[in-house]
């Protein structure tokens, strides 16, 4: 990829659950037909199967026993039986652990969706810890349809950032696959349960396989299958359903209205200025609702507050034209939840002010003053005594449908996606509270906050591919920063013992729900001090940064509790195998060789040059490094793959060096510095061997950082902290993209 090619778009892979993670359906149909049976209902093994499959367990039992069953309290019953039945089978199907992990080298999203309620999904990913492996799950719970309608796939490539048609379903059952055809996906088959004549008649299957083993992550990808019918067309041959997305009216003719509102702006000039800027309001919608949201009506009438807010109108209601309401939306508020209503009235607010009122849209923003006070239904709002329009807004604004069901879109278009959700703005105000946090944190430790090039001569201070560019004034190549590394401890050499810096870095790399070619770290070196200072130090910044922005400690992320309160584990890599990926012997962990073989089964073919720490470390990414929720220092890093860290004086080829893993994901990288000159020199010659290689990512020689060391560094220790991946922790947002402002898309067509 080079710096001037469009951002590839996101792939997902969607798993269905019961019948495609685990071959279970006959349990399934098994503990069916015996509750049934139970309650006076005997049914048909085959025909049960295939009229219910994909079904969420409240329609199948509605189906048989009626609307007004206790469908909660039956369909505990059955699944009593379903967990006794099935608990001792529980596995998956062959392959899948391979291709999930290749999927993951691959930047693949990964997600399951299906019509199982939460216990059972406890049940099965739980019991087979899984959880961790997927960047989310959806379940009977989070949709309230179940396939055949697209719902719980459409849900779940928008958690994975994708577009349906760069979403692959896994599915065992014909409900599941025309979930996935209206949902406007591919689809790979697996006939654990049913044989392949079941699906004859799909347009939308790709593959139909007996197990994941066989399957390639690029050859489906290529795959084409005939062109799916999009979810919203309806098929003369089916009893195609849509979305409730799409079950809303067509949206009206955009062009129609912009022209329409753009009449309205050609008046407004003709009557003066269009787009004034003398109006300067004095409060905020959450600060009032705060406030005054607790006085009663008596006491509003008694001690008048009289207000000056700003706002864009997101309603309005019209009681004749003597009357109107409208509510005003403003960003305010720890919760980015500022909204007010207004009321406007012929005899207080004036016949012009109301006849322009009639004209306004929803999306202007509007200037009010007036007093509060409280409606018959106890809501706070503004009795306007004058009435403004600020800005006149001449596109629409989408329905609470229209434009936002698209997530691409809702990343491009951010500014409308702010407008519109509040979710949104209240993560980007949490990753604003836990930035000034960490601001605040290292201040109070004496670090100097300071700042370095991000033009750089040559590239350094960590392992990536740059993006180049070329200065024309100076007539020389340069690179975009991929790290502030080297010149934070040339500051160091120079006696700022302790710096830091919020930096931006640019990688020309993969772009995935957890990467993005531009990106926000936090560094920072400190002279005397080591490793395990740095360990200590940066978990009470990630702490108190959670406590700020979120206001615990003890966060959620993807429906599971992570404990930042707790002390961070510390495993080497070794241990980390061991724990994780248990059935190494110590004898195959020390083997080149065996490591090489078994990193194979992974898809992974390491650099001829890769030695023994380089291998092990290989084994791990793929093992242990997806299973790491909980808080975890892996420490101990072989030499040849930390170029920049002081060798350990004890242990011969290690040095001493963390990453810190949470969720399944790197969050930290730190170590213990080198400062011997020569050393460091002896390992750039190392690194550009590599090079020489082929190895892309290998570091190039700085002469001039090696003659800062020869001026003397003291011993320090630093560390980069990934913020955008610690936010996405702290706002629990499954996608890289939620946490960004403006992500990297490919090119608009």
């Amino acid at each position: 990829m080079n710096a001037s090619a469009p951002a590839p778009t996101q792939r997902a892979f969607l798993f269905d659950m019961d019948g495609t993670i685990v071959d279970n359906m006959a349990f399934h149909t098994t503990s069916w037909l015996a509750f049934f049976e139970r309650h006076g209902h005997a049914l048909d093994a085959d025909a049960f199967f295939r009229d219910t499959a994909g079904r969420q367990g409240h329609e199948i039992i509605a189906k048989y026993l009626g609307e007004d069953a206790d469908h909660v309290t039956l369909l505990a019953e059955k699944e009593v039986v379903y967990r006794e039945l099935y608990g001792p089978h529980l596995a998956t199907v062959a392959g899948f652990d391979r291709l999930i992990a290749s999927a993951r080298q691959h930047g693949v999203g990964l997600v399951v969706g299906t019509a199982a309620p939460n216990e059972n999904i406890a049940f099965t990913l739980d019991g087979l810890d899984l959880r961790h492996r997927f960047d989310a799950i959806v379940g009977a719970a989070d949709v309230e349809r179940g396939k055949p309608h697209p719902d719980v796939f459409l849900k779940g490539a928008q958690l994975a950032g994708a577009l349906p048609q760069d979403c692959i379903v896994f599915e065992d059952a014909p409900l599941g696959v025309e979930a996935a055809r209206r949902a406007g996906m591919r689809v790979v088959v697996l006939t654990t349960t049913l044989p392949a004549e079941a699906f004859a008649a799909f347009d939308n299957i790709i593959a139909i396989v007996p197990d994941f083993s066989a399957l390639d992550v690029d050859a489906l990808f290529a795959s084409v299958a005939p062109a799916p019918a999009p979810h919203h067309q309806s098929s003369p041959t089916k009893n195609t359903m849509t979305t409730d997305i799409q079950e809303q009216a067509a949206a009206p003719d955009e062009n129609k209205i912009i022209a329409e509102r753009r009449v309205k702006l050609a008046a407004l000039r003709e009557q003066g200025v269009a787009f004034p800027n003398d109006f300067r309001p004095e409060h905020k919608a959450a600060d009032l609702h705060a406030q005054y949201g607790g006085k009663t009506r008596e006491e509003l009438e008694e001690n008048p507050v009289h207000v000056v807010l700003a706002g864009r109108m997101m309603l309005k209601r019209e009681a004749g034209k003597k009357a109107a309401f409208a509510t005003l939306q403003d960003a305010s508020g720890p919760k980015a939840d500022g909204r007010i209503q207004i009321y406007a009235t012929l005899d207080l607010t004036g016949e012009a002010a109301m006849a322009a009122l009639h004209h306004y849209d929803l999306g202007d923003i509007l200037g009010v003053q007036g007093t509060l006070f409280k409606t018959k239904t106890d809501e706070l709002t503004i009795k306007v005594t004058e009435l403004r329009l600020i800005t006149k807004s001449l596109r629409p604004l989408p329905d609470k449908f229209h434009g936002l069901a698209d997530q691409e879109t809702k990343y491009r278009q951010r500014y409308v996606d702010l407008i519109m959700n509040e979710e949104t703005r209240r993560t980007f105000k949490a990753r604003t509270a836990a930035i000034s946090s960490i601001r605040r944190f290292m201040e109070k430790n004496e670090f100097m906050e300071v700042e370095t090039p991000m033009l750089h001569t040559i590239p350094g201070g960590a392992a990536a591919k740059p993006f180049i560019t070329h200065h024309n004034a100076l007539d020389m190549q340069m690179f975009l920063r991929i790290a502030p590394e080297l010149y934070l401890k040339r500051l160091v050499v120079g006696g700022f013992d302790r710096v830091f810096e919020i930096n931006r870095n640019f990688r020309n790399e993969g772009v995935s729900i957890r990467h993005n070619p531009e990106f926000t770290m936090m560094e920072f070196y400190a002279a005397y001090t080591d490793y395990k200072w740095l360990m200590d130090f940066t978990e009470a910044v990630i702490r108190q940064a959670a406590i700020d922005a979120h206001g615990t400690a003890t966060l959620t992320y993807g429906g599971r509790e992570l404990d930042l309160a707790k002390p961070f584990h510390r495993l080497t890599i070794v241990e980390a195998i061991n724990k994780y990926a248990p059935g190494y012997t110590p004898e195959q962990l020390n083997d080149a060789d065996f490591i090489k073989e078994e990193l194979k089964k992974f898809g992974v073919k390491p650099f001829a040059t890769a030695g023994l720490g380089a291998l092990q470390l290989a084994l791990f990414e793929e093992t242990a490094e997806a299973q790491l929720w909980e808080p975890t220092y892996i420490i101990d890093y072989p030499v040849e793959v930390s170029p920049l860290a002081r060798a350990s004086d004890t242990v011969a080829g290690i040095t001493e060096r963390f990453e810190l893993f949470m969720v399944g994901r790197e969050i930290a990288n730190g170590f213990s510095e080198l400062n011997d000159a020569e050393d460091q020199s002896a390992r750039f010659l190392a690194q550009v061997a590599a090079k020489d290689a082929g190895d892309e990512e290998a570091m190039f020689y700085d002469a001039d950082y090696i003659r800062a060391l020869e001026y003397g560094m003291p011993p320090a220790g630093g560390c980069g902290i990934g913020i955008d991946r610690l936010m996405m922790i702290i706002t629990d947002s499954p996608n890289i993209r939620d946490v960004l402002l403006f992500p990297h898309l490919r090119r608009e067509e």
